[in-house]
């Protein structure tokens, strides 16, 4: 792409790099390798991992003014990531379960255990020989199936609107950034690294509190922050208030992508996680349009995000709480989540 000068066969690269949806392939496959208390951990390790690579772009973009160097220089150095992670990341035993591949499965467990120095239980055998002498299709399911459902239908709208509208802070109050009145590198450093500490600070709070307050608390602050920018004078002061809604809505997306993995059974997860990006995208397309109601009343772009924001907070009391349960496997597993 750094290279490419056909605009065409440019938006097509970029349509199929998102259609690849490697960050998130990352992210569901290392939340189903490690146990329920560990997830939120683990999968804000690499959100703060991403949020470093955000900072230290500025550092490079300083560095290297041609952006097509640019792109070449930060694909040649995600080469090596690709390669290692295929070498020494293991397929899901989850997934591989679900797609009846019970084998290579066990064999995947036994390694875990042996590099932790554990034994396989003969619980764990059981289990497997049980799945084994299961109907396939209540295994896998279908998409069809899930969206069947009365409770399948409401996540899916619920979480795609969550998605939405958590993209649309997102991107436009990074966008904010602008009016800091600096050097758009600073700007750019100051946006990610506002990400970190929210990102470490989800790697216990959805765990303390659970995902369901952990959202609904971090979407209203991000909303009244939002909502409150317009009182405040322009200027610095302004836009650091906005950068405050970034850090809430930073977490809340956080732990709306690990709720997301939570209530979706593994045969549609990468399915679930692939449709609900596709409605983060949709939510990021919105933003420039939005950023144009400005020419109305200069703060309504913002004032219109925080009460976006504060609406996808009180419907997600609708979504159940799933802290410390096990990833559901079924249909059957999601209706228990509600029991």
């Amino acid at each position: 792409m750094s290279y490419e000068k056909n605009l065409n066969l440019e938006f097509q690269w970029k349509a199929l790099q998102q259609i690849l949806i490697f960050y998130l392939a990352v992210l569901f496959s290392v939340s189903e390798l490690v146990s329920p208390s560990k997830r939120a951990l683990v999968c804000n390790f690499t959100w703060v991992l991403f949020a470093c690579g955000y900072f230290f772009l500025a550092f490079i973009a300083k560095l290297i003014t041609n952006w097509r160097v640019l792109q070449l220089v930060i694909a040649l150095v995600y080469v090596p990531v690709i390669v290692l992670s295929v070498i020494f990341i293991p397929e899901s035993p989850r997934w591989l379960v679900s797609k009846r591949r019970l084998t290579d499965a066990e064999k995947i467990l036994k390694k875990i255990a042996n590099f932790n120095n554990k034994q396989m239980t003969g619980n764990i055998m059981k289990s497997l020989d049980e799945i084994e002498k299961t109907d396939t299709s209540e295994i896998k399911g279908s998409l069809k199936d899930f969206i069947r459902s009365r409770t399948g239908v409401l996540i899916v709208i619920n979480l795609s609107f969550n998605w939405a509208v958590q993209s649309m802070l997102y991107y436009g109050l990074s966008l904010s950034t602008s009016t800091l009145g600096i050097d758009p590198h600073i700007s750019f450093m100051v946006s990610g690294a506002i990400e970190i500490p929210a990102y470490i600070l989800c790697m216990f709070v959805p765990n303390w509190y659970g995902r369901k307050t952990s959202t609904l608390v971090t979407m209203l602050m991000a909303g009244i922050c939002c909502c409150l920018t317009p009182a405040l004078p322009s200027g610095l002061g302004r836009a650091l208030f906005a950068m405050s809604g970034k850090f809430f809505v930073t977490m809340s997306f956080s732990v709306v992508f690990i709720w997301s993995v939570e209530v979706v059974p593994t045969s549609l997860r990468s399915s679930g996680l692939g449709w609900f990006s596709t409605a983060s995208r949709l939510g990021g397309i919105l933003v420039p349009l939005l950023l144009i109601l400005d020419e109305v009343w200069d703060s309504l772009p913002v004032v219109l995000f925080g009460t976006l924001a504060i609406v996808a907070g009180l419907l997600c009391l609708l979504l159940p709480e799933t802290k410390g349960k096990p990833l559901p496997s079924t249909m059957e597993d999601i209706e228990k989540l509600y029991r």
